[in-house]
């Protein structure tokens, strides 16, 4: 058996990068039927974009919401056209990208 193992790498980065637009994200209703909320709290005002995947990670919706500014933004995601199951909403503002499950049921 192996014990005490250390891995070093000195070209990778010495800090955690923080996540500098995307202060915040909520999703509601969750589960949603036929319209999903995001609130989304961005530290800058950025362009902000959208994707849903599947369990599969196939992309089945993406959408540009534009440059939105700093502080509290609200969109809203039309999943009437998703069948019944488990998602994944993954929200690109600028270089940053954050992503949280959600459920469709119908």
């Amino acid at each position: 058996y192996l014990d005490n193992i250390n891995i070093y790498n000195p070209s990778a980065p010495s800090a955690i990068n923080t996540i500098t637009n995307i202060n915040s994200m909520s999703l509601f209703p969750n589960p949603a039927m036929d319209l999903l909320n995001i609130r989304l709290q961005l530290g800058q005002a950025t362009e902000v974009s959208y994707e849903v995947t599947n369990a599969l990670g196939q992309v089945l919706m993406a959408s540009n919401s534009g440059n939105l500014n700093s502080g509290n933004n609200s969109l809203t995601v039309n999943t009437a056209g998703l069948s019944a199951g488990v998602y994944c909403l993954s929200v690109i503002a600028g270089n940053e990208r954050t992503s949280k499950m959600f459920a469709v049921i119908h």
